[in-house]
């Protein structure tokens, strides 16, 4: 309660701050829009998204609304919270942002079969016959679970998911084996599903197959950019992302932007001995006006406070395709009164600084006990503090559920504030000085720490 309560005192003070400033919609509503016409039509974000088009140019730019710095700085020191920032902040220059309705919907089969041609070309491959299954899900306790089609108890869920019930849906997976030249193995997954269930209801994902007896040795290690691997690696990852982004345009995916990059070393153990092997891990979200939509990395079912397309792909440093998924499809609405107005940085940032106390930060009834050096000088103190060190922060895009939905597939496209960074929670004293046994925890190494709406100041995710 007190986090909430706290976090709407201060968006408030922020719409006051907003109103003084000049920044609000009184009776001379700045909006940055299209030109108010009727028009509606369907616009395939998988196919190009764009919202150029005639369009009244506002006084206000979007840099000039929310009035950010080149870099975002702070260091604050609370109960239980260490939180630092010297970070990057993006904001494209733009005439305007959007709000705009969308929905999720199927790959359609020519969508798939053209995946399916640029990787045979890519890969070489010769594909097998393929093979389609139908699963039945239920919706049950906020979620949607598989029914086993085997178990006699279920076949009136079965027969409701096929007349189109609203807590019952089936979907539907071809899966087709391929391959190449060289003798590997691929195989490539194409899933619709149907009725109401929560998106992303669609995917395309190859694999390769794994078949010289190796297995997983341990944890796969990301190298975050910057380290002495992804340093060693710099022009070669230059060079596959040249590779790939011709080849996920020719794929049909057009308007997509490459929304991280990251070397992935994974480990095996064979019959000769351990094995290590790097992969260039890229994603892909679609493009709106330049700005990138946020990679959601959700489960399949979609069980996220945003959902969204992306795309991944992994290559070997030889430049050889290991996986590729693309994961979500989403149909974007077009409407004269699309446009939205943003709130300044200045809210968004202090927004986010008392999110972290309250939601980080504790009470201080448990200060630990006291770590001494030489029994005399105190060093520092055995209890636990979350540290958040932020290093960039980006005005994007990102699909969430829309307001009062009459359905799981009708999203909203909306801009949000992402503050990117790591979380790691330790005692407060240095690591050499620790006890032993006494460990810091990474709990986030690198990624989103906070989404907050652009136009409102809402929290997205925690």
């Amino acid at each position: 309660m007190k986090r909430k309560l706290s976090i709407r005192l201060l968006l408030v003070t922020a719409a006051v701050t907003g109103l003084a400033s000049g920044c609000g919609t009184g009776a001379h509503q700045q909006v940055i829009g299209e030109k108010q016409e009727t028009r509606t039509e369907q616009e395939n974000i998988t196919e190009g998204t764009s919202a150029d088009g005639a369009a009244d140019r506002h006084e206000l730019r979007v840099a000039e609304q929310v009035q950010a710095p080149e870099r975002y700085k702070t260091e604050v020191k609370d109960k239980g919270l260490y939180l630092t920032a010297d970070a990057s902040v993006e904001v494209l220059d733009l005439d305007r942002a959007l709000i705009k309705k969308s929905r999720a919907v199927n790959f359609t089969k020519e969508e798939y079969e053209k995946v399916k041609e640029v990787l045979s070309k890519e890969l070489e491959l010769e594909w097998g016959e393929g093979k389609t299954d139908r699963r039945y899900l239920q919706y049950e306790g906020g979620v949607w679970d598989y029914v086993d089609v085997t178990d006699a108890d279920n076949a009136e869920i079965i027969k409701k998911a096929e007349g189109g019930s609203e807590n019952s849906a089936y979907d539907e997976v071809t899966n087709v084996s391929g391959t190449g030249a060289d003798g590997s193995s691929y195989q490539l997954s194409y899933r619709t599903g149907t009725g109401d269930i929560t998106p992303p209801t669609t995917l395309i994902w190859l694999s390769k197959r794994i078949e010289d007896g190796r297995y997983i040795d341990k944890t796969a290690v990301i190298h975050k950019s910057g380290d002495e691997e992804s340093a060693a690696r710099s022009e070669l990852a230059g060079q596959l992302q040249n590779k790939v982004e011709p080849l996920v345009a020719e794929a049909g995916l057009k308007n997509h932007k490459v929304y991280n990059t990251r070397w992935r070393e994974s480990f095996y153990r064979t019959k000769e001995g351990n094995l290590s092997e790097f992969e260039y891990w890229l994603t892909f979200t679609p493009s709106i006006d330049g700005i990138g939509c946020t990679w959601t990395n959700a489960d399949l079912m979609g069980n996220s406070v945003l959902n969204g397309p992306y795309i991944d792909l992994l290559l070997k440093e030889d430049g050889t395709l290991n996986y590729m998924r693309i994961i979500g499809k989403e149909e974007i609405e077009i409407s004269g009164a699309d446009g939205t107005f943003l709130l300044p940085f200045e809210a968004i940032h202090q927004l986010f600084e008392q999110y972290c106390k309250d939601f980080y930060g504790n009470s201080g009834e448990q200060e630990g006990e006291a770590v001494l050096k030489d029994g005399k000088t105190q060093i520092g103190r055995t209890e636990a503090i979350t540290r958040l060190n932020v290093n960039s922060v980006r005005l994007e895009y990102a699909f969430i559920k829309r307001e009062n939905a009459a359905a799981n597939s009708e999203q909203e496209l909306i801009p949000v504030w992402n503050f990117y960074g790591s979380i790691s929670r330790g005692p407060t004293i240095g690591e050499e000085d620790r006890p032993q046994g006494m460990v810091e925890n990474v709990i986030l190494p690198e990624g989103i720490i906070l989404s907050i709406r652009a136009d409102d100041g809402r929290i997205l995710v925690e």
